[in-house]
């Protein structure tokens, strides 16, 4: 029904029953958001007025259409009441979707409603892996570093590269508290990663950052002594990552949207899976236990789109290690024009004591975050695996969404970069006890402490000799 038809009934009614019914306003909008073409969402008005007649006024018709619709058991409006109006909303195909929708009450009252929303295409690529973060080695088999009650381990990650046009982020990622759902994996309704150990957030327009949870304890001990070998630095692997997507249209390039992360449901695990493995282990497998290995396997994994198994192969290994700088042998940090940050970005000296490691002496530190440079703040890596789908969206439109605007058919790829979120961990602190080696011991004793700009963890680099 149009508005100009409804116009003078509204004027008729308003004069004819002056007394019964009054209301401060008969008009509102609603936003119902984006909804996946599989997916029904309701959500309801705040008060948009006061009805003040003396008598209950009952919901008689709707003047409404698909994909929106109002229940007819809304509750009636009563005297000296609030207005409020649910709305449904279950797309059928992609698209922004907007009407007017007409609410009569007892022929003595009409509401209108604008309502928008919009229909996306949802569901997900399930990359082989992902790093989680990194934790340096400090000097001595019998010192260690620990990062307790801190979200300083994690990284912010943009997955932009894997597609030729924009990727956009979601203003809130899917489920990220439990609440919402990001879409169905196995026939099971699937929310956002949050376990005891990460929990993922939104960091800038097109990445979301994730850290360790303030109830993670993360305690390394070197394993080789004396001197500082970053053999022993410790890579956390995440192996069965998920990406949820959401495309707007199906019959061309569009925008594709992040929606965050979560895992796998059919990894046996039944959890976030996250497997820590030493730079000295993914440089030479062979001394990786049978047992780890298992699981690197990823045996219960579909394969990969482009035929290959799920398992994490020795080549990823490699590709994992090149994201810690000190598996190449020759990695030498050189200061930039600023005096505090490495010319390749990567790590910036902090304020912190120095680290001192001499024969028979044990010192403890407590290192804090102040702040990264902005030079720090270009700190990036790349990284590629490949990737599987579920079954079910190999034909369907999801995936014909992606095809139009996938770089490479094969491969995933993964930017880890400077998290703005670090700006919230000023203050928080790693727990260091360094344990001085045995005599003779001819290696350096002052070491610098650093801010990894990209994993957010510290690093300890031996001062040049004078």
């Amino acid at each position: 029904m149009k508005l100009c038809n409804l116009l003078p009934k509204l004027v008729f009614l308003f004069f004819a029953v002056p007394f019964l019914v009054e209301a401060q306003s008969t008009y509102t909008s609603l936003d119902l958001g984006t909804v996946s073409t599989s997916s029904t969402t309701e959500k309801c008005t705040g008060g948009f007025g006061e009805y003040f007649g003396n008598s209950p006024l009952y919901l008689t018709s709707v003047t409404s259409s698909s994909p929106f619709a109002v229940p007819y058991e809304s509750n009636p409006l009563y005297p000296n009441s609030v207005i409020t109006v649910c709305v449904s909303f279950s797309p059928s195909q992609t698209g922004t979707f907007s009407q007017s929708i007409y609410l009569n009450y007892s022929n003595q009252l009409i509401l209108r409603l604008d309502v928008t929303g919009n229909g996306v295409v949802t569901g997900f690529v399930s990359p082989k892996y992902k790093i989680a973060g990194i934790v340096y080695a400090v000097p001595g088999n019998q010192s260690y570093v620990q990062y307790t009650d801190t979200t300083m381990l994690g990284t912010s990650t943009s997955t932009s590269n894997s597609f030729s046009t924009n990727v956009t982020t979601s203003l809130s990622i899917c489920g990220s508290t439990g609440s919402g759902i990001c879409g169905s994996q196995n026939g099971v309704d699937v929310t956002g990663t949050y376990t005891n150990s990460f929990t993922q957030e939104s960091d800038t327009s097109s990445s979301f950052a994730v850290n360790q949870t303030t109830s993670f304890v993360n305690k390394w001990n070197p394993l080789t002594d004396p001197g500082l070998d970053h053999g022993n630095d410790v890579i956390y692997v995440w192996v069965n990552p998920v990406a949820w997507f959401s495309i707007t249209s199906t019959t061309g390039p569009a925008p594709i949207q992040w929606n965050g992360y979560t895992y796998d449901l059919a990894d046996d695990s039944n959890n976030m899976e996250v497997i820590p493995l030493r730079l000295s282990q993914l440089l030479n497998p062979s001394t990786i236990d049978s047992y780890t290995l298992g699981r690197l396997s990823r045996a219960w994994a579909q394969p990969n789109t482009d035929g290959s198994g799920p398992g994490i192969t020795n080549q990823d290994l490699l590709t994992i290690a090149a994201q810690d700088p000190f598996s190449d042998p020759s990695y030498t940090l050189t200061l930039g024009s600023d005096g505090k940050t490495s010319n390749d970005n990567r790590f910036t000296q902090t304020t912190n004591q120095a680290l001192w490691y001499q024969p028979g002496h044990t010192n403890s530190y407590n290192w804090s975050y102040t702040g990264t440079t902005t030079a720090g703040q270009g700190g990036k890596t790349t990284y590629s695996s490949g990737f599987s789908m579920e079954e079910k969206y190999e034909a369907d439109l999801f995936v014909a969404g992606l095809s139009y605007d996938w770089k490479q058919s094969t491969t995933f790829t993964w930017v880890d970069q400077w998290n703005t979120l670090t700006t919230q961990m000023t203050g928080q602190a790693a727990s260091v006890s360094i344990t001085g080696p045995t005599v003779p011991y001819n290696g350096p004793d002052e070491f610098n402490v650093f801010v990894d700009n990209v994993y957010g963890t510290f690093m300890v680099y031996p001062v040049p000799p004078q």
